[in-house]
């Protein structure tokens, strides 16, 4: 799990700790919702799939990759936000995620698509946050 900073958020929270509990959590969640959105968009398009490539033409050596063919793509296809009120979840369950995160157990090769999606889209992803942060309360106050 990681923890996104945003500068300013002293500021933001004095003025959103003023607005209904309500509206607060309609603000944040939608706020924290667009944030999980792109990430979720960054690790679909990062995921590989055998025999194409990904969105950042990394293309899976298909001569130790041993997945099925017809699943081709499953674990891109697995790759889900949720939203709950201030938390966001994005991720996959698929049975195959693990092997593509970090290796398989037989030696073969990790082909991160989770975490370094993340870690390529913090900024962005927090300044999204923010901004929707700003944005939904000065509509709201």
């Amino acid at each position: 799990m990681s923890n996104v900073t945003i500068d300013g958020l002293q500021e933001l929270e004095a003025k959103l700790n003023r607005l209904d509990a309500s509206i607060k959590q309609v603000i944040g969640g939608r706020a924290v919702d667009a944030g999980a959105e792109l990430l979720e968009q960054k690790a679909h398009d990062r995921c590989a799939v055998k025999g194409e490539p990904s969105a950042d033409g990394y293309y899976p050596a298909t001569d130790v990759w041993h997945v099925d063919p017809s699943r081709a793509g499953a674990v891109r296809r697995s790759i889900k936000r949720v939203t709950e009120g201030l938390t966001s979840l994005v991720g996959t369950n698929h049975i195959l995620a693990r092997q593509l995160e970090f290796g398989g157990d037989d030696g073969e090769s990790a082909r991160p698509f989770m975490r370094s999606s993340f870690d390529e889209n913090r900024d962005e992803i927090t300044e999204i946050i923010a901004d929707r942060l700003r944005d939904g309360i000065r509509g709201a106050i």
